[in-house]
């Protein structure tokens, strides 16, 4: 273990530390050792650059700075002032080769300077490149740029890491957390997290691209990546915004969970969670969305959809919350399966339809088990096995396409019988035939 403090960081959040954090790094990557932290306030002049750097760095844990009445501080926090860059920039970083071993990265608090940036280039923690590695237990806080700023990232994990607001992020359009083209990495645990009153309904806190952005570079689309129980706290959406914008493909989002969430007073076009097809490979879809699914409530302020698939090839699976307006299925999508299995006790009466279908497409499958709803691909064909028995409560007519079933009307009524089904009651004893006829025109 390196000690910063042993090479001359001061961490009472007044010293520039800068040259003592190299200093330590460069001892460690010597030793092939890590770099510890202890609790404190650590300054960074403009960014701490690691650039040919090998060595994790480890600190106290990303926790409060300071007890009351002046007491010790409890964590460590890695904090920028006169930001021209990230708090951290992992640009040129030596991560391990050929996916031997790992190297881990955890247990602080990254602040930035906390200054508006327009550009979006003062961020909290850049990895343009990298693979192999474990980020654990961060929080990212005061930055002008995004949070946590990741590109062409391969197999590594991102777990327990909360951002907060970036400054001014409605107005400079700033993601708390932006991943360009990721490949094979797991977020388990991501959260995001606004300040602003839960009682606000005034000021959006989230850009109209969205809090969470997944987005393709100029090459390659995001692919393979696993997004497991993350999270967003008290976030409100502009018009036409969303809190998770996914440009990608063969990607999951697991249990994605939002709390006290909503829009700004007079807001429209919101979204939960909106997937559009990215720029490279944009037809690939095979992305799927699990969980509690979440839709309108009672409020004002509640956000207009749960998903807008604007994407096509892509898969919803789970739960519907709210009361409707779970799922959209935009102009032109085909190709896109909705399961919901199930309903929040709310839900039974619905202000909109579980699921809006402006596709306008027949290649699309619907189903919504709660409200009987079916709507199957155009020349779907469903192979039942030997003995199959039909039950159904009730007398009226079925129709599927050009066929009716009926045990309410004579098969002369609707046209020439074409085959017969027998039904039976609950014990097993036959009721008779329905008739299946060919619709009359």
């Amino acid at each position: 273990m390196t000690n910063v403090k042993d090479y001359g960081a001061a961490g009472d959040g007044s010293t520039d530390d800068t040259s003592a954090i190299q200093a330590a790094l460069t001892a460690a990557d010597a030793a092939h050792d890590f770099v510890y932290f202890p609790p404190g306030v650590y300054i960074v002049n403009h960014t701490l650059a690691l650039s040919g750097h090998s060595s994790a760095i480890h600190g106290a844990g990303a926790k409060r700075t300071s007890t009351p009445n002046g007491g010790a501080p409890q964590g460590t926090v890695i904090k920028a002032i006169n930001q021209t860059g990230p708090v951290l920039d992992f640009t040129g970083f030596k991560f391990p080769d050929s996916h031997r071993g790992r190297i881990t990265f955890g247990g602080f608090a990254v602040q930035g300077d906390g200054a508006s940036d327009a550009t979006k280039a003062h961020s909290g923690i850049s990895i343009p490149i990298g693979e192999s590695a474990n980020f654990t237990d961060i929080a990212i806080e005061q930055t002008g740029g995004p949070g946590l700023d990741i590109g062409r990232v391969y197999l590594s994990d991102f777990n327990r890491i909360t951002i907060v607001t970036p400054v001014d992020a409605s107005a400079n359009d700033v993601p708390y957390l932006r991943a360009t083209a990721t490949n094979g990495c797991r977020f388990i645990g991501v959260g995001l997290r606004s300040m602003t009153p839960v009682g606000n309904t005034t000021t959006a806190d989230v850009g109209a691209t969205g809090a969470l952005v997944v987005q393709e570079s100029a090459s390659y689309e995001p692919e393979r990546n696993l997004w497991l129980g993350c999270w967003a706290e008290n976030l409100h959406v502009p018009s036409g915004g969303t809190i998770v914008l996914h440009r990608g493909g063969d990607n999951v989002i697991d249990s994605f969970q939002f709390f006290d969430c909503g829009k700004v007073s007079g807001a429209t076009g919101t979204a939960y969670f909106r997937f559009q097809a990215p720029a490279v490979n944009g037809t690939n879809g095979g992305n799927q969305l699990r969980g509690v699914i979440p839709g309108l409530n009672t409020s004002a302020t509640a956000i207009d959809v749960g998903v807008d698939m604007q994407h096509s090839r892509n898969s919803v699976f789970g739960v519907k919350g709210y009361k409707g307006g779970n799922v959209r299925l935009a102009s032109g999508v085909e190709y896109v399966t909705v399961l919901l299995t199930g309903s929040e006790s709310q839900a039974t009466t619905n202000t909109a339809p579980a699921v809006i279908d402006n596709s306008g497409m027949l290649t699309n499958t619907v189903i919504d088990l709660m409200a009987g709803l079916f709507q199957l691909p155009q020349a779907a064909t469903f192979r039942l096995g030997a003995d199959t028995t039909v039950q159904r409560a009730g007398v009226g007519t079925v129709n599927v396409g050009r066929l009716a079933v009926t045990n309410a009307a004579s098969a002369s009524a609707l046209g020439t019988v074409v085959r017969k089904i027998q039904v039976f009651d609950a014990a097993g004893t036959s009721l008779g035939y329905l008739p299946v006829v060919s619709e009359s025109s």
